[in-house]
């Protein structure tokens, strides 16, 4: 499943605009196109000027926006015309408004894309399949959760883009930046509660694994050039990235087949192990050796292990252990999983594509 990524900008009286156009530049030379940000912060002049900037940098920006400030700028809801002309090319409307006043909206002129929170209920569900709505100018949208314990679990997540996936209208989301958290909690901006302190390379691709999102955006502004960087090589793989912690003191061929080829796990899944046989092959192709680390480790949920020499035909195999296992003289201990990634472990099957980072 193909996904975009965006980021998100926010202004404040300390914003510094220069900086917010240097770092959506940044964000467009690493090929994201699709910027969030709301009306809802800062002073709204200052914000038309950085969505001005965008429109000439070719980037598409939806604006969250409440139903007074809505009201602020148009009274028509057949003319919305001016969020076109500021440079929008769509706007997320905030709660407030009613689906009725939502579905009027998806059918203006200017091709505006009109986005409806993603959280509907069975009975606002109902009326909605009832409403003449233009689906092709309407997209879905999750809130993010400036609170910690406030985002949503990943089955509510899922339930609630089903409906919406039926009629094939397009759904975004929020994960969590690392580098800089925006205030005033500095707690992260996720949809979804594991994801504030995942890393944006697991977090992103983990929504290829669980389906139904079409756009992940960084919530939080000013992420590193490093995070943009494996940001958008996650979307672009169809692989999972689960981040590790090596063990010390890694071999070249064990640090080969950790990091440097992707692992698809098995079909014939093991009730205590997911299994993949990339490392088999090519220590058999390059005819390398995977010593024996002399010393045995407990294999704990979520290590990482290659089967050393001893285990003979064996050599290379690499495991992701789901449940505590005891030591063994023949399998190698290479890495684990940090603990912000841990909850992915429940959602791989066999046949998920993995590559590991650090």
């Amino acid at each position: 499943m193909n996904i975009k990524g965006g980021v998100s900008f926010y202004h404040s009286n300390e914003s510094d605009i220069d900086k917010i156009i240097f770092y959506l530049n940044m964000a467009k030379e690493f090929g994201l196109d699709e910027v969030f940000t709301s009306f809802q912060f800062g002073k709204i002049e200052e914000v038309l000027k950085v969505v001005s900037k965008c429109r000439d940098l070719g980037l598409k920006i939806v604006a969250d926006i409440n139903h007074k400030m809505f009201n602020e700028f148009c009274k028509d809801l057949k003319d919305i015309r001016i969020f076109k002309d500021f440079g929008l090319s769509g706007i997320r409307l905030d709660y407030g408004f009613s689906l009725e006043e939502i579905a009027e909206m998806t059918w203006n002129e200017k091709d505006l894309q009109i986005g409806i929170n993603a959280l509907l209920s069975k009975e606002e569900q109902s009326i909605f399949k009832s409403m003449p709505t233009n689906h092709s100018q309407l997209f879905a949208s999750f809130n993010y959760y400036p609170r910690i314990e406030s985002g949503i679990s990943l089955e509510f997540l899922m339930d609630q883009s089903h409906f919406f996936n039926q009629y094939n209208i397009p759904i975004r989301s929020f994960i969590a930046g690392e580098a800089f958290k925006r205030g005033p909690i500095f707690a992260g901006l996720p949809t979804v509660e594991y994801h504030r302190k995942s890393f944006a390379p697991s977090s992103s691709s983990f929504y290829k694994l669980v389906g139904g999102i079409d756009v992940v955006y960084i919530g939080d502004p000013f992420i590193s050039k490093q995070e943009l960087s494996l940001f958008t090589k996650s979307l672009a793989e169809q692989d999972i990235w689960i981040k590790l912690v090596p063990a010390k003191d890694l071999s070249k061929e064990e640090k080969r087949l950790l990091i440097d080829i992707p692992h698809v796990l098995r079909r014939d899944e093991s009730e205590w192990v997911y299994r993949s046989s990339a490392g088999r092959i090519l220590a058999e192709e390059k005819n390398f050796m995977i010593v024996n680390r002399g010393e045995s480790q407990a294999r704990r949920r979520g290590s990482i292990t290659i089967d050393n020499q001893l285990y003979d035909r064996y050599m290379g195999e690499l495991q992701i252990i789901k449940t505590d296992l005891p030591p063994d003289e023949r399998v190698n201990v290479v890495a684990r999983i940090v603990d912000e990634d841990m909850y992915i472990l429940d959602y791989l099957t066999g046949g998920t594509k993995i590559r590991f980072y650090m």
